[in-house]
């Protein structure tokens, strides 16, 4: 149809100059008109008759004129009347009608009257009046003229230019010019081909092209290209591709350029690309059209991808430094933890001078007395806020640590004892005029420096408290620094003092042995329950207490239920509930327990431990009915309370099933401070949540009773050579240790002794690391304490 629509286009040309040059020719008249033919013709007939008329009114030959006129009348089939008028106007003779004829003028027009002058004498004596008729064909469409011609010429014209264009354009089709092989080829390319001239009309298009806007490639020919629906990525280009290509007279490549065809868009690259003819004008332009709709669509979904990676990157970094926080950061204070102090605490220890580090130990007084008071959300905010203060005042001098509870630590690493006194005062400063959580809060802290005799970590450390200790003692809210520090009234108050001083002399390791033994004869699972609480008691206990009090507190652990020894078996094992009578009997064993204490070691701190370990924290007495406040209640009694308890509920009874971790957790924190010491409370279930501890309770060393009794024996040195950091009595004691092991074949024991005994002998090694690995060492020992408790019975879990 397009190639219809050019010969179409130049036959309607053709037409209208064909008529226009006819409607200039009648205009000029160099056509002549029809009806000025007729009208002369008739200005000819009364120049004749006029002729006639003169003679008769010069000869009065009136009749003869009257015959005249009905003659030409009845001949003139147009003519309706002939009269000859004086100048008075007159009729002297013509035909009949004439006059009332000649009156109507609205029927008979000027251009039907027609008037001739008549001379007689040489002068005008009147006129000629004829009246034709106004229908006359030619006259009435005289308003057709030029109009019916042109009309006519035009269409004439137009056929003819049509019919002979038509059969023109059949030998001079435009898609022609492109040869057919060139054709085929252009075809078999899956790119959009076009091929246009100067005026953007398609001259030849491929096949690809055809398929893109939905249209035939000889419909295409002559079209203008961008008559497409066309539109451009770039919104501030004004010019199409090949237009540019057009005015510059260069190639356009790598413009995209989106077309809409039946309601769908697809995105193209164009590559223009001027056909240059000469004198360099562009007589055309190949435009190619690469189809990247699907290649756009996985560009966009990459980037969403990326922006979903970018956004998963962001949160990730977000919730590393929320982890890295939570690992690194008490959660409630913001403060360092115990980890990271350590880390830092190592790290500052190999690289700073001696002298130059500091160590500041910060405890809230009368802390407890704040939860009691005021509840221990309000104890929460004092830590948050005590926590805020000690950061703000200490700053980028150091670093701040939530050390346990009420008790932070503050390092203070490049600077002297005195500055680091210093910075301990600003704090103290603080306290006197900020409160925390809404309330006046004090402070006691202690200070020391790696330049005052230290020999590791630890030992600053224990200096520290030392310092903070002193402060307490001394009255609390102030700042005590180890090189002013009253050691001698330090060492005579210590808890550890007294009977306590050499726990090998007044507690026998070998008579502790004994009595579990004796337990176990009597009650395997009660033997079996007391090593496993000892072993938690010890583990809680070394965050708690000194490594002699440590000791003490593993045996009380050992011999908590000794007093069990006399209560029947058949209330002792009995599966269902007890009666009031047997519990009255139940009750006696704690008791007992106690005498047994007195009578095997005449310790009475170990009596007093084992008799309040059923004390309840909020001070109501279970043995006498007394009134305790709770921290009169020894620790040792406070954490074996909170291990018995524990144990208890996670192992099978005759009674009952176990309880779940989760809920044994739940149970001891839904029972505290009412039953249980808080600060022991979070250590244990710090010590407890930690990965596979349930199956660390069922680690042993299995060894026959005699080989367990002798390296029970070692064990009791080994905690006195720890406890007085004593190495020359550590090494004799690992030396017997190792032979000893060797002999009953107990390797693992063999092996950790001497291990132990090479860390000893490296020149390098550090006092802590010594005690750590002798730690392992006791740790081994403690169990080949189920060699005590075998029984054919299934084990308590």
């Amino acid at each position: 149809m397009t190639g219809i629509k050019s010969s179409s286009r130049l036959a309607l040309s053709i037409g209208i100059v064909g008529a226009t040059f006819l409607w200039l020719a009648a205009d000029l008249e160099i056509i002549p008109s029809p009806v000025n033919s007729v009208l002369d013709g008739r200005v000819s007939l009364a120049k004749v008759i006029s002729v006639n008329a003169s003679l008769a009114v010069e000869k009065n030959r009136n009749n003869e004129f009257q015959n005249l006129a009905d003659a030409l009348v009845q001949t003139t089939p147009d003519l309706h009347s002939v009269a000859i008028v004086n100048q008075t106007g007159v009729m002297t003779a013509g035909t009949s009608n004439h006059t009332t004829l000649w009156s109507k003028k609205d029927v008979y027009l000027d251009s039907s009257r027609v008037v001739a002058e008549i001379s007689r004498d040489d002068k005008q004596w009147g006129e000629l009046q004829l009246l034709f008729d106004p229908k006359n064909e030619l006259i009435a469409s005289a308003w057709r003229y030029p109009l019916t011609p042109v009309f006519f010429m035009f269409g004439a014209l137009t056929v003819a230019a049509w019919m002979m264009l038509g059969q023109t354009f059949r030998y001079l089709n435009p898609s022609k010019v492109v040869p057919s092989r060139v054709r085929s080829a252009l075809d078999t390319l899956t790119e959009g081909l076009v091929l246009v001239d100067p005026q953007g009309e398609i001259v030849h298009s491929n096949k690809a092209f055809s398929e893109m806007v939905k249209a035939d490639s000889d419909e295409l020919i002559g079209s203008q290209l961008n008559s497409q629906n066309w539109i451009q990525e770039n919104v501030d280009d004004v010019a199409m591709p090949w237009e540019i290509c057009f005015s510059k007279h260069e190639s356009v490549r790598g413009k995209i350029v989106e077309l809409k065809v039946d309601g769908r868009s697809k995105k193209y690259i164009v590559n223009s690309s001027p056909v240059l003819g000469g004198g360099k004008s562009a007589k055309g332009a190949l435009i190619s059209f690469d189809d990247v709709t699907d290649l756009e669509g996985k560009k966009q979904e990459l980037a969403q991808i990326i922006l979903t990676l970018r956004k998963s990157r962001d949160e990730v970094a977000r919730q590393n430094e929320e982890l890295n926080f939570l690992a690194n950061c008490d959660p409630l204070t913001k403060c360092f933890n115990r980890r990271s102090f350590w880390n830092q605490y190592n790290e500052l220890w190999e690289t700073c001078e001696i002298g130059q580090l500091n160590l500041v130990m910060v405890d809230i007084d009368h802390f407890k007395s704040i939860n009691d008071n005021y509840g221990h959300s309000t104890g929460d905010d004092v830590l948050k806020d005590n926590g805020e203060l000690l950061r703000r005042v200490t700053g980028v001098r150091g670093t701040v640590c939530r050390y346990g509870g009420e008790e932070f630590v503050v390092l203070l690493p490049n600077m002297s004892l005195d500055e680091a006194t210093d910075v301990a005062r600003e704090i103290h400063a603080e306290y006197q005029v900020v409160e925390l959580g809404g309330i006046s809060v004090r402070a006691s802290l202690g200070v020391s420096n790696t330049g005052l005799g230290v020999m590791d970590t630890q030992h600053l450390l224990d200096q520290a408290d030392q310092c903070l200790f002193a402060a307490k003692r001394n009255g609390r809210n102030q700042v005590v620094r180890y090189d002013q520090c009253d050691h001698e009234m330090e060492d005579s108050n210590s808890e550890d003092s007294g009977s306590m001083a050499s726990p090998a002399i007044n507690i026998k390791h070998s008579t502790v042995t004994g009595l579990l033994s004796a337990l176990a004869f009597k009650c395997p699972a009660t033997a079996e329950h007391s090593v496993r609480v000892a072993d938690l008691c010890v583990a809680i206990g070394h965050k708690l207490l000194s490594k002699r009090k440590l000791y003490r507190l593993e045996v009380c652990g050992l011999l908590h239920d000794i007093g069990k020894i006399g209560v029947p078996d058949q209330i002792l094992n009995k599966p269902g509930p007890l009666t009031d009578q047997e519990w009255k009997v139940m009750k006696k064993h704690d008791q007992f327990g106690v005498s047994i204490i007195k009578s095997a070691f005449e310790s009475e701190e170990i009596a007093e431990i084992i008799r309040y370990h059923k004390e309840s924290f909020k001070t109501q007495s279970m043995l006498q009915g007394s009134l305790l406040q709770a921290n009169e209640i020894p620790i040792e009694s406070r954490i074996i309370t909170a291990c018995d308890a524990f144990d208890s509920m996670i192992g099978d009874r005759v009674y009952r099933q176990a309880q779940s971790l989760k809920d044994a957790l739940s149970e001891l924190v839904r029972c505290t401070p009412d039953q249980f010491d808080p600060v022991v409370v979070e250590h244990l279930i710090a010590y407890v949540s930690q990965p596979g501890f349930l199956e660390t309770r069922k680690v042993a060393v299995k060894t026959s009773q005699e080989s367990a009794v002798a390296i029970a024996k070692h064990l009791e040195d080994l905690h006195s050579a720890v406890a007085n950091e004593n190495l020359r009595e550590l090494k004799e004691v690992v030396d017997c240790l190792k032979n000893d092991a060797s002999q009953f074949g107990i390797g693992k024991i063999s092996d950790a002794a001497v291990r132990l005994e090479d860390v000893m002998s490296m020149n390098d090694s550090k006092l802590s690391h010594v005690m750590e690995v002798a730690e392992e060492v006791m740790q081994l020992c403690r169990f080949t304490r189920s060699s005590f408790v075998e029984s054919d019975s299934t084990p308590v879990n």
